[in-house]
């Protein structure tokens, strides 16, 4: 149920991003093409994570495809962390072309947060918390996973990222 509700959330803030419009033109979010790289590198420098956070190489197809199930035709770029498996924490940013894109993207991590929960359960049950809170959401032509212990953290760093708004 948790998962249905979750994934509703993730297209509804889909829909709304492309419905949203100024004046008389719609509101496209993949024109605003953020840098995936320095917004994932701002979250990890301001956001306190409880492990190490190591970058997973983007040209490893095969580990991004075992960790998400994504090829290279579902996304445009990403940029992700991950903690050394101690924690759950985990930062993805993933820069999507369209619609479609950002949809089976969003659903592939919420797959991943319900994967990792379990995983977590009997190995590390303090960390199912984080992965209950974790957040899928799209800004713009990104859809980010963050895995953390203090959210709070996050809408901050992505405040500040977003006000400066870097692009590629």
């Amino acid at each position: 149920m948790k998962k249905i509700i979750t994934l509703v959330l993730v297209l509804t803030t889909i829909m709304t991003l492309a419905a949203c419009g100024g004046g008389t033109q719609d509101y496209n979010p993949y024109t605003r093409d953020l840098d995936e790289d320095a917004f994932a590198a701002t979250l990890l420098a301001k956001i306190e994570f409880g492990d190490i956070m190591t970058e997973v190489d983007d040209d490893a197809a095969g580990v991004l495809y075992s960790l998400y199930g994504l090829t290279e035709n579902d996304y445009d770029d990403l940029s992700v962390y991950m903690s050394t498996g101690a924690t759950a924490e985990e930062i993805a940013v993933i820069s999507v072309e369209n619609e479609d894109q950002a949809a089976k993207v969003g659903a592939v991590l919420v797959d991943r947060i319900d994967a990792q929960i379990k995983s977590y359960e009997n190995y590390a049950p303090d960390e199912v918390e984080k992965l209950s809170n974790a957040i899928v959401e799209q800004v713009d032509d990104v859809v980010i996973l963050i895995v953390c212990e203090d959210y709070e953290q996050y809408r901050t760093a992505k405040d500040d990222f977003l006000k400066n708004a870097a692009v590629d």
